[in-house]
């Protein structure tokens, strides 16, 4: 049954010609055709399934943690194109999956949306889980972030063997599981910048008291500010590091990498994931230790400078920090869809001299219809009174392009113009409007264009810039 059901979703695969964003509707199918399809498919898999979840950074860890696993050499499914419900991994299934239906690989790792990761553990319990944050977001959907909190414990009480959790975030960290539990964390010195949901509107709640000591790891990331150290084009760093640069802690030794990720939000993502992925081999080493009925310790096979080594080559998920190389332009695409990873965005790059920035904004049901988060996002960094660089412009794009004005105003940053439809206001980001009295576009020098968009916002400047340079299939 799993075979015929296998074939008839890639004919329907075939048929709606999926593309970058991808598309659950073959998933639909196989599902309405074999409701155990998915169960009988993960049974395949010899080292289990790991769930990632949260508010913010699911698909950049994903993609971390699928990429550090490959590189022990294990075969790792996933779901890369970001779609994250149910039915988006079974059409992920049905793509990998051979003709007869079998899955040839060693583990799973998915990104799975918070109400949707909920759903999924009704029909399988994951091996691992991931809890990476819990924020306000997309309200119209979820609701407080109580709610939030409660469909990802539906998650890790559904783990069987291990949870990993977020020590900064008593949103995460006191979620229920009879699971081993570990934690990723943050050293005290980085709190104010990584501020949880509770902290960001002014909550004060404790954090648990037997917060963890012997499974941590500890990110202790260069101290990066946009006030008094940021100057025309030089971010300086009150370290003898490179820019976005990081140490972690491990085991009692500290170690220092410079990832291709870009945003300090990137380093904390690719924290959660190394706690994660030790973890992951260690089990992994311990069960083929037991089948093989040899007494070698697991620890001993994990090489923690190679995970890093190779942590340094992984490039940002798609619209997760991508940058494009357009003439004498770099276009940098940032996905904001909140305000606590609006306001890390906004923190982890530096205002220069002559940068174009826009703000496109839909109300897309993918996006939130509710938009009135963008209140509580503070802009004032934009402020041109708050920083030494010269010639900033500052443009709106998007269905809610004039309401993303008025925040801006509120703060009182000057909109250089808004524009609702995103092709052309991306046509008037690397052409140049004629009445804008800042526009260098005639020079010769390197120009930077930032972009901070909402989801499907991000994914209409992936398709248009198809029209200057060549751009990665999502998830690729």
């Amino acid at each position: 049954m799993r075979a015929i059901t296998t074939i008839i979703g890639k004919l329907i695969r075939a048929g709606v010609r999926i593309k970058s964003q991808g598309s659950s509707f073959p998933g639909f199918i196989v599902e309405k055709l074999n409701p155990s399809y998915l169960k009988k498919s993960l049974d395949l898999l010899p080292f289990g399934v790991v769930i990632i979840s949260g508010t913010n950074g699911k698909t950049t860890t994903t993609k971390i943690v699928s990429a550090l696993l490959q590189s022990q050499g294990l075969r790792v499914f996933t779901n890369p194109t970001g779609s994250n419900f149910i039915r988006g991994v079974i059409s992920a299934i049905v793509e990998k999956a051979t003709i007869r239906g079998n899955l040839n690989y060693d583990i799973a790792v998915l990104e799975l949306d918070e109400a949707y990761a909920e759903l999924f553990v009704k029909q399988y319990k994951p091996k691992y889980s991931l809890i990476l944050n819990v924020a306000r977001d997309q309200l119209d959907r979820f609701g407080e972030i109580d709610k939030t909190a409660s469909m990802l414990n539906a998650v890790t009480k559904s783990t069987t063997d291990l949870v990993v959790l977020n020590a900064n975030d008593t949103n995460v960290s006191n979620l229920e599981s009879s699971a081993h539990k570990s934690y990723f964390d943050i050293d005290k010195s980085l709190k104010k910048l990584f501020l949880n949901d509770d902290e960001l509107h002014g909550k004060n709640k404790s954090r648990k008291k037997n917060m963890p000591a012997k499974n941590s790891i500890k990110s202790i990331i260069t101290n990066l500010t946009l006030t008094e150290d940021t100057v025309c084009k030089l971010l300086k760093i009150k370290s003898d590091v490179t820019e976005n640069a990081a140490q972690i802690e491990y085991s009692g030794k500290k170690y220092s990498f410079t990832p291709a990720l870009s945003g300090v939000y990137n380093l904390y993502n690719a924290t959660a994931a190394l706690a994660l992925v030790v973890q992951v081999l260690n089990n992994i080493n311990f069960e083929k230790n037991i089948n093989s009925k040899t007494d070698a310790n697991p620890k001993e096979n994990v090489n923690f400078e190679s995970l890093l080594k190779n942590l340094e080559k992984i490039k940002p998920a798609f619209g997760r920090g991508e940058k494009f190389e357009i003439g004498n332009k770099t276009l940098e695409l940032i996905l904001v869809k909140n305000p606590a990873g609006f306001r890390l965005s906004l923190a982890s790059y530096p205002i220069e001299c002559d940068t174009k920035i826009a703000i496109a904004i839909n109300d897309n049901y993918a996006d939130s219809r509710d938009i009135s988060w963008l209140w509580d996002v503070d802009f004032t960094s934009l402020n041109a009174e708050n920083t030494d660089a010269k010639n900033i412009n500052i443009s709106t794009a998007g269905t809610r392009a004039w309401d993303m004005a008025l925040r801006l105003a509120h703060d009182k940053i000057k909109v250089s113009y808004v524009e609702e439809n995103i092709k052309a206001a991306l046509e008037l980001l690397l052409n140049g409007k004629s009445n804008d009295n800042n526009n260098n576009d005639n020079s010769n020098k390197k120009q930077t264009i930032r972009v901070f968009a909402s989801y499907t916002a991000m994914l209409e400047i992936r398709k248009a810039l198809r029209k200057w340079t060549a751009i990665e299939e999502a998830g690729a």
